[in-house]
């Protein structure tokens, strides 16, 4: 069975022949680059070949790697939001080289997909849902008053005219050209409650697939032990963007510190922070002053640490070393950073929003609670710094291993590409049988 994967970003070994330097498997996009490796070792006689967008070529290029044929599409404005007719002419070469039985469109945040089949047509195409940017825009400020962060406006933000308005604007434009893909095509994969609602609330006539996510090699081994741990160290795995929920956070953060005075929370991802509230004034977006007035607010510089973007070995290693994990976000479908905490066995604390209800028992040392509660929040962190001590984590491990099942996962989603290539299913049975 032939595939072909659409990705938003280059796997490493396509980004290290073009820039001919080595590239680490790092970021959002990681998760890609474990499914196909789990495909390969499970089932090597799905041929895969993978198709992806970079600014790295000009043209059309083809690239013969020791893992895989990648087709590399030269980066088109459209990405930005405006749907760009140009990626068309590359998807219909692209099909006559390689004639694929089904088609997979990783994510649906990128005009790219939808050129694919406005191209060369639905018959065969499957769209995985990662988050929805139509839904995420709405909640980009994180429940901050837009008359909060005008006056935190910096020269950067007046310099780049990026803005948390300006990045709501442009998600929108690109919403608008996801819900026209989702509305375009007979299959979706997901994985949660909310990413099936929101599947049949834009379309319903289409067949949901469920299929697990197979995450980083690396956190399939080894287990989180309190004895090993930083004890009154939190986690938060990124902080870049307000719907992150950062700022709450930090408030939690301050009624935290009246009780443990040595907590500290260790936040990886881009450092929205430039050094002081000048530095930041000069170069720091809005919402990163935003985050340093708070910090001096609370007096917190001594309890906040920034760390930078994590590879899997550096958020593994960050992980196991921390008391909690912290997962503040306003929206989120299925994290992979709370999957991999889960794998560990490290306690878990995240809010109730999205898909994330899907994943979370709330049973001993695994708690959610309301986005904007933060009160409640830094009720559950003290709790369970104490708690913690005592946490047999083998039921949120096991619960996570069989989830994050990677031989399974492959399998079911194997079986998803065969169901595709070989029936096209009926809407109305698809309606009544995968919606309800």
């Amino acid at each position: 069975m032939k595939i072909l994967w659409i990705t938003n970003d280059l796997l490493p070994e396509a980004k290290s022949i073009l820039s001919k330097q080595s590239c680490l498997v790092n970021g959002s996009g990681s998760w890609v680059y474990a499914l196909y490796e789990s495909i390969q070792n499970y089932a090597p006689e799905t041929e895969i070949r993978i198709a992806s967008v970079s600014k790295l070529v000009n043209k059309l290029t083809v690239i013969s790697g020791k893992s895989a044929i990648y087709y590399v599409l030269p980066f088109e404005k459209g990405n930005s939001g405006v749907y760009n007719f140009k990626y068309e002419q590359y998807w219909l070469e692209i099909e006559g080289l390689y004639k694929p039985d089904v088609v997979h469109i990783h994510g649906s945040e990128y005009s790219h997909g939808l050129a694919y089949v406005k191209a060369c047509g639905n018959s065969k195409v499957v769209v995985s849902i990662q988050g929805l940017v139509s839904v995420i825009c709405n909640y980009m400020y994180g429940g901050i008053e837009k008359k909060v962060l005008k006056r935190c406006l910096t020269i950067h933000d007046i310099l780049t005219r990026f803005t948390i308005g300006s990045q709501v604007k442009m998600m929108k434009k690109r919403g608008n050209l996801e819900i026209e893909l989702l509305s375009s095509v007979k299959h979706v994969i997901g994985r949660t409650t909310w990413d099936k609602a929101h599947s049949f609330i834009i379309n319903p006539s289409v067949c949901y697939h469920y299929n697990g996510e197979n995450l980083r090699d690396e956190f399939y081994s080894d287990c989180w032990n309190y004895k090993k741990c930083t004890p009154h160290t939190i986690f938060m795995s990124q902080g870049q963007y307000a719907y992150k929920g950062l700022h709450n956070l930090i408030k939690a953060l301050a009624i935290v510190q009246k009780f443990y005075p040595n907590v500290k929370l260790i936040v990886a991802g881009p450092n929205i922070l430039r050094g002081g509230l000048l530095k930041s004034y000069l170069y720091s977006t809005c919402y990163g002053l935003y985050i340093a007035k708070l910090i001096e607010k609370y007096k917190l510089s001594q309890n906040i640490k920034f760390v930078g973007p994590l590879d899997a070995v550096g958020m593994k290693k960050q992980l196991l070393s921390s008391n909690i994990y912290v997962l503040p976000s306003y929206i989120e479908n299925s994290p992979n950073s709370l999957g991999e905490a889960q794998l560990l066995g490290v306690p878990c604390i995240a809010a109730d929003v999205g898909g994330v209800p899907d994943l979370i028992s709330n049973q001993d040392c695994e708690v959610s609670y309301r986005f904007e509660d933060y009160e409640l929040l830094a009720y559950h962190i003290c709790q369970f710094f104490d708690k913690s001590k005592m946490f047999d984590n083998r039921g949120l491990r096991e619960a996570a291993i069989e989830r994050y099942d990677r031989k399974n996962n492959v399998k079911d989603l194997v079986n998803i590409y065969t169901d595709i290539s070989k029936t096209l299913m009926d809407a109305s049975y698809v309606y009544y049988e995968n919606m309800f």
